[in-house]
């Protein structure tokens, strides 16, 4: 007829990991991890919830939740935090867990959205920019010194230039991100950075030797270049009551040969 409170306090945190995007490619998102005595887990058991490091247990929601009057509650009112359950994962003892029931004001437990929304963006695919360029990456294609260069984003795609949207879903939930391309960062190869936001203009030949209205670059010497576009993308994601941005950036190359224009006189 006796009943007995049990508080377990952790003192921390561990087990879990994920890796981020950024840097100079889109990437893939690594899996995250969770483990318990010094064994790896899943972080998610579609019976038993999600894995809190700090309690060394799988955490979901009491369903249904337990009566008022319930020792559980402690007092509390209805309204004041819910009843979780702690079920510790120990082959042979209740079918492979012990569960208790707790009192928390908020789930302890739970995917971190910031984490879903990189896999969501992992699964992108988010590829360079194809570069568009003149004089182009061409044999016999030369530009001069002193002469306008147009640069632009050729045939942008929606894994190249943006939107794209995708979901990542786990265990009932999902996060929702959206990318697109913010600016293109211009390395022309000569320790010059040419910034454009938009997708530049494409060249045709009427244009002549007029510069380019949007995005352009003139060399003062001569020599074969390395141009490399960094697009730079803006991921926009919610879910689970969150929101955020994930800053990702994606690089692509060509080379281009810029020679100068040689004067003869005679006398």
């Amino acid at each position: 007829g006796h009943q007995c409170k049990l508080t377990a306090v952790s003192p921390g945190e561990g087990g879990g990991s994920s890796a981020g995007v950024g840097g100079g490619g889109s990437g893939a998102t690594a899996p995250r991890t969770c483990s318990h005595l010094d064994s790896e887990v899943p972080c998610h058991d579609t019976e038993l919830g999600w894995w809190s490091s700090s309690m060394g247990c799988y955490v979901r929601l009491t369903t249904p939740q337990p009566p008022a009057d319930a020792l559980v509650w402690d007092g509390r009112t209805d309204g004041d935090g819910a009843i979780y359950d702690c079920a510790v994962p120990s082959p042979g003892l209740l079918g492979g867990s012990v569960v208790y029931t707790f009192w928390a004001a908020s789930a302890p437990a739970g995917p971190d959205p910031a984490v879903m929304a990189e896999t969501a963006v992992a699964s992108m695919d988010l590829k360079p920019v194809s570069i568009g360029i003149v004089p182009e990456d061409k044999p016999g294609s030369v530009g001069l010194v002193g002469l306008p260069v147009w640069l632009w984003v050729a045939n942008p795609t929606a894994q190249s230039w943006g939107p794209i949207t995708r979901t990542a879903s786990a265990g009932g939930v999902s996060v929702t991100a959206t990318a697109k391309v913010s600016w293109v960062r211009w390395l022309m190869g000569d320790g010059e950075v040419v910034v454009c936001r938009n997708k530049g203009t494409v060249y045709e030949d009427r244009f002549g030797k007029a510069d380019s209205p949007t995005c352009g670059y003139r060399y003062t010497k001569q020599g074969t270049y390395t141009v490399r576009a960094e697009s730079h993308w803006v991921v926009s994601w919610s879910g689970m009551g969150r929101t955020g941005t994930i800053p990702v950036q994606v690089l692509g190359s060509t080379r281009i040969t810029v020679g100068e224009l040689q004067v003869l006189t005679t006398r």
